[in-house]
């Protein structure tokens, strides 16, 4: 990144997802070019009743449509 804050942040967020993550991400500076890379594998099952039962809470929760609603309001 061109700005070191903006080089910090991402720095940042890295740490805070190194217990998600572990050991299998690297961070290497490459202060000549503006640039992000990644390699993402993910491994499992997606099961449609699990999404739809995600989704619906989603949908019904009270706090999520609050948000939406106050976000809505600080757009106009």
């Amino acid at each position: 990144m061109d700005d070191p804050a903006s080089t910090g942040q991402i720095l940042a967020i890295c740490g805070m997802l190194y217990p998600v993550f572990g050991g299998h991400v690297a961070v290497t500076g490459d202060f000549e070019r503006k640039r992000i890379e990644g390699y993402v594998f993910i491994k499992g099952k997606i099961r449609i009743f699990t999404l739809l039962r995600v989704v619906v809470r989603i949908y019904f929760n009270k706090d999520v449509k609050r948000t939406i609603s106050l976000l809505k309001k600080e757009a106009v």
